[in-house]
C-alpha cells in the first residue's frame, strides 16, 4: 500500500563483491531490479525517497533498517536482528565501512 507521499514496498539493498559491470550494493524492490549504487548512503536516500522501508545487508551478514519498521521484521531476528540505519551518527565509526559509505577493503575495477 503507498502512503500519502507515494512512498511504497521495501527496498532491499545487499553488498556484493561486484563483477566489473556492476555497483558494489545491488537492490532490489518488491522482487523488482533497482539501480545498483557504489555509495551506501546514496543507495538508502534512493530508497527512502520511494520505499516506505529500505533493508541494508552487508557481506558481514549484518542488517540495518531505514524509514517503517517492516511487518515481518522478526524475521531478521538473525545475529541481532535489524539495526537502525545508519549505525552511527559519525560516517567513519560504521562497523566495516568507509566513510564513504563502501566497505573498508575495496576492489580495484579493472584497468585502475
Amino acid at each position: 500500500m503507498a502512503r500519502p507521499d507515494g512512498r511504497r514496498g521495501t527496498l532491499f539493498v545487499l553488498e556484493d563483491d561486484p563483477p566489473p559491470t556492476r555497483p558494489r550494493w545491488f537492490c532490489h524492490w518488491d522482487g523488482t531490479f533497482a539501480p545498483g549504487f557504489e555509495n551506501l548512503d546514496d543507495a538508502v536516500r534512493w530508497g527512502l525517497e520511494r520505499a516506505r522501508t529500505v533493508i541494508v545487508r552487508t557481506l558481514g551478514g549484518l542488517f540495518y533498517q531505514a524509514g517503517d519498521r517492516p511487518a515481518d521484521s522478526e524475521d531478521y531476528d538473525l545475529e541481532g536482528g535489524l539495526r537502525a540505519w545508519p549505525p552511527s551518527v559519525d560516517p567513519a565509526a560504521r562497523p566495516g565501512l568507509a566513510p564513504d559509505g563502501n566497505r573498508v577493503r575495496h576492489c580495484r575495477k579493472p584497468g585502475t
